[in-house]
């Protein structure tokens, strides 16, 4: 009797192929990397700040659990974008856009974190961070609900054009909103 032992899976390759199926020409896949690098950026500051043992630890744990909310709302998105097409309509737009509306307040929820953790002679920089993070949900906040609430059900129900002005395309004003959002968060990030 022989034993098969199955080989290490490839993971790379798997998200190689399935970015290559949903993004065929790799459009917006740097804009994906920049916001994860920005993301990343505010985790690294945020850990740094929560060694400080001056730190209360119910600024630690608020810290903690507003970045837990960002990272898992961030899955969810990257999940629903990247299964969406596999979907049946509402659901490939409601995952990822729902997802995105959660985002933007963890994403100032984890700003007030690291403020409150920050050392009072740095504060000014992190309130300014706290600000631009105001200002990115609350454009996005009115891109996503205006997409999931108002422009989606008339695409669900084949009447589009009653909507035209908002629907989310390039060169749209919903588009330049979203993209002054994410200036803004990228900003909040830095």
């Amino acid at each position: 009797m022989h034993m098969q032992v199955l080989s290490e899976p490839d993971v790379a390759g798997l998200l190689d192929r399935l970015m290559a199926e949903v993004l065929p020409s790799r459009r917006g896949l740097a804009a994906w990397r920049a916001l994860l690098r920005s993301h990343a950026t505010v985790m690294r500051q945020l850990d740094a700040a929560v060694g400080h043992a001056s730190v209360p630890s119910s600024v630690r744990r608020f810290g903690f659990w507003s970045a837990m909310a960002t990272a898992i709302t961030y899955a969810v998105f990257l999940v629903g974008y990247f299964i969406g097409s596999y979907l049946r309509p509402p659901w490939d737009i409601a995952i990822p856009v729902a997802a995105s509306i959660l985002i933007a307040p963890s994403f100032v929820l984890l700003t007030v974190g690291i403020h409150y953790a920050t050392p009072e002679s740095k504060r000014i920089w992190s309130h300014a961070a706290m600000a631009f993070a105001l200002l990115y949900a609350a454009f996005v906040s009115i891109v996503y609900v205006t997409w999931l609430f108002v422009v989606e059900p008339h695409v669900l129900n084949h009447s589009r054009s009653a909507v035209a002005p908002f629907v989310f395309k390039r060169g749209s004003f919903v588009q330049m909103l979203d993209g002054l959002g994410y200036t803004y968060m990228s900003l909040a990030s830095a």
